[in-house]
């Protein structure tokens, strides 16, 4: 029998600084994904080319799917949502309404904000624990996913906090009751997020990736920009929401008939 040797004497970083390497890395892909986006989440849902398909609805079933479940154990994914990513659902349901009603696309149907351009999830890590002052806690790690292309993004269960690298925690109370409420911890305090099963997104983007609306949308993108200078077209991209309703100006439209004067 072979005898099998130990090798002690190989220049090797720590298990613990590799770990910190590899969640640095994580967060930076991570940064990159959202960096790169075509479209947000939101917009997504729109390119299904169905009114009665909203964001909004998506998520709805969701968040149902979710407490209809009751589960929060280790190991499972959820996509995190919150109030302003559903708030700019309705603006954004109600700027292609005007436009395919036949207005022309502007800024002020935008309203936005800094909502983050990726798909967000999360992994639970932990079971639940209780804080210093009662409150109990999971921790979890991330991941973004960019929904124009299908990339999905390494998980990272920490941030760094102050120059310190912590734990991602989220807040969590009355999970087995009908209405779980879940605060993430953020460097600014807590955060409200609603946590949805992940399954009716997958359909909602697995259909439209099909459909070839996409591919659709970027050939249109591409159209519009020839037609601009070096100058308008850097303006145009510094405004993603306008960009993207002028791109649905020239899809979805109304065409004018024959009839009808120029």
């Amino acid at each position: 029998m072979s005898n099998f040797t130990v090798i002690s004497n190989i220049d090797a970083m720590s298990t613990e600084a590799a770990n910190k390497l590899l969640s640095a890395a994580a967060r930076q892909e991570n940064a990159a994904l959202e960096a790169s986006a075509l479209i947000d989440p939101q917009q997504l849902i729109v390119l299904a080319g169905n009114p009665a398909v909203t964001y909004n609805g998506v998520m709805g079933g969701a968040y149902d799917a979710t407490v209809n479940a009751m589960d929060y154990s280790v190991g499972r994914v959820f996509d995190v949502f919150n109030n302003k990513q559903l708030a700019y659902g309705n603006v954004l349901a109600t700027a292609i309404g005007r436009i395919r009603s036949g207005e022309t696309p502007s800024s002020a149907m935008t309203n936005r904000g800094d909502l983050r351009m990726t798909r967000r999830q999360i992994q639970i890590t932990s079971e639940p624990m209780t804080s210093r002052n009662d409150r109990t806690y999971v921790t979890f790690q991330e991941r973004n996913i960019n929904v124009s292309n299908g990339s999905i993004g390494p998980w990272s269960g920490d941030t760094t906090l102050n120059g310190v690298d912590v734990d991602l925690i989220m807040y969590v109370a009355g999970l087995n009751t009908a209405t779980p409420l879940t605060q993430e911890a953020t460097k600014q305090g807590d955060k409200y997020i609603f946590l949805g099963d992940p399954s009716n997104y997958d359909e909602a983007q697995n259909s439209i990736v099909s459909s070839g609306n996409i591919e659709a949308y970027e050939a249109t993108l591409i159209k519009l920009l020839q037609g601009l200078s070096p100058s308008e077209k850097r303006e145009l991209a510094s405004n993603q929401e306008l960009m993207f309703l002028k791109v649905m100006g020239l899809l979805v439209a109304p065409t004018p008939s024959k009839g009808s004067k120029k």
